[in-house]
């Protein structure tokens, strides 16, 4: 165990990596690299001394664990990372890591954008659920994955019609992030890792391992998002908003309901998963209370060689959160229309 194998892990844990990431990029066990976090982590608690107190006036949770999102005065949701599922950290590893954005005491509306593949969305969609928002007024954004698609470093069998190059995706989705930024300068918005954006992780442990050592190297870094001002949430970390799980989703079920409710046997609490490119709202009650499981949808385009007709849905979610609880609206865009309320939205 060297200092430059220690500065490694560092880095690739302020990245949001995982033990699972860490033991493929350094070629060790998972045992090894769990090891390992464990010597980084506390190494930094002692370079940081005592915990410091809960700031109370931004509610943020401070100095928990490594990559907290500070306060800022803006005015909008504050984000905190919990430590309760980490006081045992050096033993269960940073897999557990999760962002939590705390709804107790504040109200607060939330969009979720899913699986929009850029440079291959429907820009109808897309107008349509950016012009809803823009009356909206979302103070949290969420990004739920399969924002980009990475089509030109899939494995699988490609078009010949599709000749955009990976650098045409980055620069593509890259401007149209920007945009969003731009669109809705007040919101928070929030990028969950999917498993598109993780095609060039995969192409590179494949194919040159090596170079999985690079930083500069993860979709993150290549879109810029820092720069966005844009929070990126790996697929080793989970998100709650107040009590709602969002992930871009680990199972795949054929009918539209089924994916959701897969995730919540796994959970057992409220989630949000998009990845199927599906629209549904289902609930539950149990001891517990009742739990709301949601399949996201999409705003890609339909038209793709690989499947005809394929049993997709054009749409996205909204929340309005009232401490806890919360109400959840599913908009679907069906011909190129989104009908809300009393106000139709054309494209």
């Amino acid at each position: 165990m060297n200092k430059q194998q220690l500065k490694l892990v560092s880095e690739l844990m302020d990245d949001g990596c995982g033990r699972r990431k860490i033991a493929k990029v350094l070629g060790v066990t998972e045992w090894k690299a769990r090891e390992l976090m464990a010597r980084v982590e506390k190494e930094q608690r002692a370079k940081k001394g005592p915990k410091k107190k809960r700031n109370r006036k931004a509610n943020v949770e401070i100095g928990a664990v490594n990559n907290v999102h500070t306060a800022k005065t803006s005015g909008k949701p504050q984000i905190k990372v919990s430590s309760s599922r980490l006081s045992h950290e050096e033993s269960v590893g940073f897999e557990n890591r999760h962002v939590k954005i705390n709804t107790r005491d504040t109200s607060m509306n939330v969009a979720v954008l899913s699986d929009i593949h850029y440079p291959y969305e429907s820009k109808e969609a897309v107008s349509l659920a950016t012009a809803y928002l823009k009356d909206f007024g979302p103070e949290i954004i969420v990004l739920n994955g399969d924002i980009i698609d990475c089509y030109s470093i899939s494995k699988y069998n490609k078009s010949i019609s599709k000749t955009l190059t990976i650098q045409d995706e980055l620069e593509i989705a890259g401007e149209a992030l920007q945009g969003l930024v731009n669109e809705f300068p007040d919101s928070r918005i929030l990028y969950l890792e999917g498993n598109h954006e993780t095609r060039l992780e995969r192409l590179i442990s494949s194919n040159a391992p090596a170079l999985g050592h690079l930083p500069s190297l993860r979709i993150n870094r290549l879109l810029e998002l820092d720069k966005m001002g844009i929070e990126w949430i790996s697929d080793q970390e989970d998100l709650y908003i107040g009590k709602m799980l969002f992930m871009h989703g680990e199972y795949v079920r054929k009918h539209a309901g089924s994916t959701a409710r897969a995730h919540f046997e796994r959970y057992g609490c409220s989630v949000l998963v998009g990845h199927v490119h599906r629209l549904s709202v289902s609930w539950k009650r149990d001891k517990n209370g009742y739990h709301c499981l949601v399949e996201n949808g999409t705003l890609c385009d339909f038209n793709v060689e690989y499947s005809r007709f394929p049993d997709w849905q054009h749409g996205f979610t909204t929340m309005r959160f009232d401490g806890d609880d919360f109400s959840i609206e599913q908009h679907p865009i069906v011909g190129n229309k989104l009908v809300a309320g009393s106000k139709v939205y054309v494209a």
